[in-house]
């Protein structure tokens, strides 16, 4: 039997300018407290120097067109899931987006992806919540699917996206509200470096987190509510970008030899997202 291809970190993303982004209502408990604070020119700023960012580290930016009634559109992690099945094709699975006003953005993914060559899979038709790469996270260097069951994504969604890549899964149940995506609180950095904040995860979970990688970063409370120290991201060639001011993780990063860059999302922040939940990874 072949063995499946290994995923790498990506060296592309598909990001969406926040030119329609607003705090409109409670989706998660970071939202709490900040409909209508959005400052929009902040944000623009802040969503240019992340672009900025990643093309001075190497790593190409692809842009979709924003929609004006899809206020969360600029968290292109979200609306898809892609990477490449075991054969190698490149393979693109529409989410099941949990509030109304986000599953525009799913038909949008559809079609971007498959006006550039990916193979669009659809999940069976019962299965009502998935969100994407919120949820669903390639363990680097391998052929395993890491996935989130929680308030966005129900558990029978991981055997249908494994099976549509051909690929192993390892299921991890959120046990915190407030993290209501995987990518808020688990960061996999390398194939044997990860990033969690331990309290979001059930003991089983956490036994797997350890099992799979040699070694745990354990974010702690405040960098992880208040930064989202978690939803940093991972590039080729040892790149870490990351919310600015998480200095403990960063010490952490740094103590390992990552490259690491800060970014301002303070924006973002308000909406539950950060670095990871702003670009989709292309592959």
């Amino acid at each position: 039997m072949k063995r499946p291809a290994a995923i790498r970190l990506p060296a592309q993303v598909l990001m969406a300018s926040p030119d329609f982004y607003e705090v409109r209502d409670v989706k998660n408990e970071f939202m709490r407290g900040h409909i209508g604070t959005v400052n929009r020119s902040n944000a623009l700023a802040q969503w240019e120097i992340l672009r900025r960012t990643l093309e001075s580290c190497g790593v190409e930016v692809a842009e979709m067109p924003s929609l004006p009634q899809c206020e969360d559109m600029v968290f292109t992690a979200n609306p898809s899931f892609n990477g490449r099945s075991a054969n190698g094709e490149r393979i693109c699975v529409p989410a099941r987006m949990a509030f109304a006003s986000r599953r525009p953005e799913a038909g949008a993914h559809r079609n971007w992806f498959f006006a550039r060559g990916y193979q669009i899979k659809e999940l069976p038709a019962d299965i009502e919540r998935f969100e994407g790469g919120g949820d669903a996270l390639w363990h680097p260097g391998r052929a395993l699917i890491w996935a989130g069951a929680g308030p966005r994504t129900e558990r029978r969604a991981h055997d249908a996206l494994a099976a549509l890549f051909d690929v192993p899964f390892i299921s991890l149940e959120l046990a915190d509200p407030r993290f209501y995506h995987l990518d808020t609180c688990f960061c996999a950095l390398s194939e044997r470096t990860v990033m969690i904040y331990p309290n979001a995860f059930t003991a089983a979970g956490l036994e797997l987190i350890r099992k799979h990688f040699a070694d745990v970063i354990e974010v702690d409370e405040p960098e992880a509510t208040q930064m989202l120290a978690c939803n940093a991201a991972a590039f080729h060639g040892n790149l870490v970008i990351i919310q600015a001011g998480a200095d403990r993780t960063i010490r952490e990063l740094k103590r390992r030899e990552f490259n690491v860059r800060e970014v301002e999302t303070s924006e973002f922040l308000k909406s539950g997202g950060s670095v990871f939940c702003m670009k989709a990874a292309l592959y």
